[in-house]
């Protein structure tokens, strides 16, 4: 075997355990967030929830993406009552300022629930979140919207799904990445239903606001979105075992 063979070989060699190194880290080389990024979480009253209950969503994502060996600083800025129109006003203030690599959005259901606000009302006011946001160079994972309701008691379905619909129109616009925590929801409310549970409380204390478990179910997809597979998703999920419980 000639120098230049030997040579080719080795490259190849080197190659071929990089791939197989990335694939052992369960994906890491494909995770969207690196080491030192900021994320910021912008929302209503289920953000803020899940930034103030140490097992709300947010801290759930923080804890996963340290399972994911990723050092990252969140940006809370989740308020509740908070509109698309509210989250947009405050923008600027509570999450340009810190300049974040990623921010997540969640929010269309108190346009729903406490104005009835239009869809087409609506997307305006989002677009402009995603505008503003890219052009100081933040990465957008746009959530959809969660629930009204779980199981027979679900209202609102029609408008939800017509503003999720909307939500995937201006992400494949603006070439934003989508957590599907709407359906996510959905999906696990239906699985325990078939599971034999019963009630109209499985993930929720009211319908819209989470528990733990709904918290669970958010963070897992919002974590998928950036990357962690199902190798890696139960790693995370035995770590949150070491999270208590906590219902303030």
């Amino acid at each position: 075997m000639n120098r230049k063979n030997v040579f080719t070989w080795i490259v190849a060699l080197f190659v071929a355990m990089f791939c197989l190194g990335c694939s052992h880290l369960n994906n890491e080389c494909n995770y969207l967030l690196k080491d030192g990024d900021k994320l910021a979480f912008l929302g209503d009253s289920i953000t803020e929830a899940g930034t103030n209950r140490t097992d709300g969503y947010c801290n759930f994502v923080m804890s996963g993406l340290k399972t994911m060996g990723l050092a990252v600083e969140p940006v809370f800025a989740g308020v509740s009552g908070n509109k698309s129109n509210d989250m947009l006003q405050r923008l600027d203030k509570d999450v340009i300022a810190y300049h974040p690599q990623w921010m997540t959005v969640s929010c269309g259901i108190n346009d729903i629930w406490h104005i009835s606000r239009s869809c087409e009302e609506f997307r305006p006011y989002l677009e402009e979140i995603v505008r503003k946001s890219q052009e100081d160079g933040i990465n957008l994972v746009l959530m959809t919207v969660t629930l009204f309701g779980e199981g027979e008691k679900a209202k609102n379905e029609p408008a939800i799904a017509e503003y999720n619909q909307a939500i995937y129109e201006i992400a494949k616009r603006y070439n934003c990445h989508v957590a599907d925590t709407g359906k996510a929801l959905r999906d696990e409310i239906q699985r325990l239903h078939d599971q034999g549970a019963e009630g109209d409380s499985l993930l929720t204390f009211d319908g819209i606001h989470m528990k733990r478990e709904g918290d669970e179910v958010m963070a897992e997809t919002i974590l998928r979105s950036f990357g962690a597979n199902d190798e890696m998703m139960a790693k995370i999920k035995e770590d949150w075992k070491s999270i208590p419980r906590d219902r303030r």
